[in-house]
C-alpha cells in the first residue's frame, strides 16, 4: 500500500473514530441516563435535537440521577432490582450500560409495567425483567446485589417494614440505594372533623429515616441532604419554565440550570428537600 492510500486510509478511520465519539458523546451510541425518554414517547425533530444537546431534559430527575450514579459507581453488582421503577430510566440506562446485568424492575401499577416492556422492545433490551409488585410485602429472598428505590417511599408509611423486605431479598453484601423525599402530602382535620388542606406538608425526619433503616439489618456507609440551595433553585426554576411553557427559554437555560444544579452534589446541604442513602446488608 502506498503512503497515500495508507495516509487515506488513516484520516477516514480517525474521521469514524471521532464522528463515534461526538454521537456517542451525544447519547446516540453509548448509554445515558433517560435515553429511553426517546423511546418510551413520541417525540418531534426538536426535542431529539434537545436530548442529543443537553441530555436527559428535566432538571430534577437529572439531578437524582447523578446522586444514583456517583453512589453506585464503585458497585458491581450482578443482579438489580429497581423497587418502584416508574418510567424506568434506572434500569434502562444500567441495562444498556451492563449488557451482562440480570435487571428486575417492579412497580405498584400494572401500566406503568406494560408501557416499560413496550419501551423495552424498542430498546431491544432484553436483560429486564418488568412485573407488578406491591413492594411493602415480601420480596424473594437472597437474589440481589443492589436495590434501588427513587422517590417511591416518601407515599409509604410502613416504610421500616419495606426495609427488612429489601434487606431480606438482598444478598449478604449486598447494597441499598434511596432516595427519598424528607416531605409527605398530609389531609389534616378541621374543627369540625372535615378534612382540609390535602396538599400541607409534614416534615419527615431525617434520624427516624436512618434508625428505621439500621432496625432493618443495614449499615449505613453513605447518607446525605439532597435538593439544598443548588438543586432546589435549580429544579423550582426548570419547573417554572415548563409551567410557564416557555420553551426556547427553557431550552437555553438547562444547561446553565444543571450546571447550577450539579453544584448541589458538591455542597454540604445543610437543609434539603431529600435525603440519599447508601447502605450495606
Amino acid at each position: 500500500m502506498s503512503g497515500r492510500a495508507e495516509l487515506i486510509k488513516t484520516t477516514e478511520s480517525n474521521s469514524v473514530k471521532e464522528a463515534a465519539f461526538w454521537l456517542g458523546f451525544s447519547g446516540v451510541l453509548m448509554p445515558v441516563f433517560g435515553k429511553s425518554f426517546l423511546f418510551a414517547e413520541q417525540h418531534n425533530f426538536f426535542s431529539r435535537l434537545g436530548f442529543q444537546l443537553y441530555g436527559y431534559p428535566f432538571v430534577g430527575g437529572w439531578l437524582r440521577s447523578v446522586y444514583f450514579r456517583k453512589a453506585i459507581s464503585d458497585l458491581k453488582p450482578s443482579r438489580i432490582l429497581d423497587a418502584g421503577c416508574g418510567a424506568g430510566e434506572y434500569s434502562f440506562y444500567l441495562a444498556e450500560k451492563f449488557p451482562e446485568l440480570q435487571a428486575e424492575a417492579c412497580d405498584l401499577f400494572a401500566e406503568a409495567v406494560k408501557k416499560n416492556r413496550e419501551t423495552q422492545k424498542k430498546m431491544n433490551l432484553s436483560s429486564i425483567e418488568f412485573f407488578q409488585a406491591d413492594i411493602r410485602k415480601q420480596l424473594s429472598r437472597n437474589q440481589y446485589d443492589l436495590i434501588f428505590s427513587i422517590d417511591v417511599l416518601q407515599g409509604i408509611r410502613e416504610k421500616e417494614k419495606v426495609f427488612k423486605a429489601f434487606n431480606l431479598a438482598l444478598k449478604k453484601g449486598g447494597h441499598l440505594f434511596l432516595h427519598i423525599p424528607f416531605q409527605n402530602t398530609k389531609i389534616t382535620v378541621s374543627k369540625k372533623g372535615l378534612p382540609i388542606d390535602v396538599g400541607i406538608k409534614s416534615t419527615v425526619s431525617e434520624g427516624e429515616l436512618l434508625q428505621a433503616i439500621k432496625n432493618a439489618g443495614f449499615s449505613i456507609i453513605e447518607s446525605r441532604k439532597t435538593f439544598g440551595f443548588f438543586g432546589a433553585t435549580a429544579w423550582k426554576s426548570d419547573n417554572f419554565l415548563m409551567q410557564k411553557k416557555a420553551g426556547i427559554m427553557r431550552a437555553a437555560a438547562l444547561p446553565f440550570l444543571k450546571f447550577f444544579a450539579y453544584f448541589d452534589t458538591l455542597a454540604e446541604n445543610r437543609e434539603g428537600k431529600s435525603l440519599m442513602v447508601l447502605a450495606r446488608k
